[in-house]
Formats: structure tokens, sequence, C-alpha cells
């Protein structure tokens, strides 16, 4: 995985598109939220002149670094090839979540996401002030609600990496919201999301902004 500096995450690795494994990349921009995925493969004689590709639910990857990862609701939007050489592909997908294993009919009890421009909004604080200065909260702060049927959380952190070795000039202290939402039954990931959407429509409402989506994992499948 790499970033660049323009908010772009890479996470390249091989991926099953409709039962064939073709290596590609994931590019997921953090500050628009948009999952590109473009993919290679070598052309021979048995597909001289490439596939066409349309709308595919779910595509499966692995990640150079082992991860599993799964992209939901993908659609072709660029499908060249280069007769008897190369075919590359590009699907555009709404969301993505890392798990464990893959499972194309998995279904959760939990979603967890981390969430940017929403931490005034909650209230929450991950420091106190002491005489010497500010300290991390011995006790993290939450907030509970029960809506949608399940129950949702709010909790702050900050970066680790903060609290290493003062080597650098200037450090930057990084603090945002995890949203949690545990579902006591089942739920596919369209329905934890639509969950997640709405909260984050309350939200934005409440603040008059738009919380940015950062991270999410999809965890503690029910079997």
């Amino acid at each position: 995985m790499s970033m660049d500096s323009n908010s772009e995450y890479h996470y390249i690795g091989t991926f099953n598109i409709l039962d064939e494994e073709i290596d590609g990349e994931i590019i997921r921009n953090k500050r628009t939220g948009v999952i590109l995925l473009n993919l290679a493969k070598q052309l021979d004689k048995k597909s001289f002149f490439g596939k066409s590709y349309a709308n595919i639910p779910i595509i499966t990857g692995k990640i150079n670094t082992g991860a599993l990862v799964t992209l939901f609701n993908n659609r072709c939007i660029d499908n060249n090839a280069n007769v008897g050489q190369i075919q590359r592909i590009c699907f555009t997908s709404d969301y993505l979540i890392w798990s464990s294993r893959i499972e194309r009919n998995a279904q959760f009890n939990e979603l967890v996401c981390t969430l940017k421009n929403a931490f005034a909004w909650s209230n929450l604080l991950v420091f106190e002030k002491i005489n010497a200065g500010i300290k991390t909260k011995e006790d993290s702060e939450e907030r509970v609600f029960y809506w949608f049927g399940t129950k949702v959380s709010f909790s702050v952190f900050s970066n680790e990496d903060f609290f290493g070795r003062f080597d650098d000039e200037e450090r930057t202290i990084v603090q945002r919201v995890k949203l949690t939402i545990v579902s006591e039954t089942k739920r596919t990931i369209d329905e934890l999301i639509l969950i997640r959407d709405r909260i984050i429509a309350m939200i934005s409402f409440a603040i008059k902004n738009n919380p940015e989506l950062q991270a999410e994992t999809g965890n503690k499948k029910i079997n």
C-alpha cells in the first residue's frame, strides 16, 4: 500500500473478476471517497480481442500485504484492449471492506468507521488538562445511541505515533471519531452501509458540514 500527496491510497494485488484472477490496483481517494479498481490482463490466442465487462456486484481480491478485500457495486467505466497484447479495465466501486477471509455472501454484526470533521460534534475528549500541560485520558469516553435497530457508539482517538520519540521539529496531533454500529442479528454489508449513511447524514445536518469516511471494516461475523 502507498499514499501520494493527493491523499490517494494505492493497494496493489490480484482480484477475482468473473472467476478469473487479474492483477490490478485499488485507488481510494481519501478526500472524495471515490474508489477505482484498475486492472491489466495479458491477452493470448484464446482472448485475442479481450472480453467485455459490465456491472459486477462483488469483486474480491488479495493485496500484496496479504490483506483480503471485497469491493461492492462495481461498474465498468473503461475497457480498452490492445489486440493480442494487453487489456486494461477500470471499475468504480461504491465501497470496500477488509476482512479475515473472503466470503461473497458474508454477513456481519459490526461495522466500524473512522470519520473526519465530526470531532467537534462528538463532544468527546482524548486529552485532559493537568498542571504540567495535558495527558491522555485514562478512561476513554463514549456516546451510545440505539438507532435503526442497532447499537451506535461514538468514541475518539488520537494518532498513536504522536506519542513516540520527539525527533521532529514539529509534530501534529490528529483526533478522529470512531463510529461503531453493532447489530444483534446478521446483516449484509448493504444493510449496514445504509445505516452508516443515515447516521452520517444526521451528523452532516447537525454540523452543516460533511464528515469524511476515512476507514472502514466489517467484522464479528456470525456463523
